[in-house]
């Protein structure tokens, strides 16, 4: 599955990572690719069930790390959109 989160948030300085991690623990999170776009970093990343099968997103269970130079963000939780 592809999830693509949209964070809304100032730049915190020229290179920005996130990180992406789910509560539960048998799905995984590839290593997300962050890109920014005006006023929002975008982070795309793939999770996958670790017994191959399909699953929920618990939207409440992901959090989101931004990482820069300049700082950290830590974000629990999603809304759809």
């Amino acid at each position: 599955m592809q999830l693509t989160a949209k964070i809304r948030m100032p730049k915190l300085g020229v290179s920005e990572y996130a990180v992406v991690e789910s509560s539960d623990p048998k799905v995984w999170v590839s290593p997300p690719e962050t890109t920014r776009q005006g006023d929002s970093l975008i982070a795309r990343a793939v999770l996958s069930h670790v017994d191959g099968r399909s699953f929920a997103v618990d939207r409440n269970g992901l959090r989101f790390t931004v990482l820069s130079r300049g700082g950290a963000v830590d974000i629990q939780g999603c809304s759809a959109g």
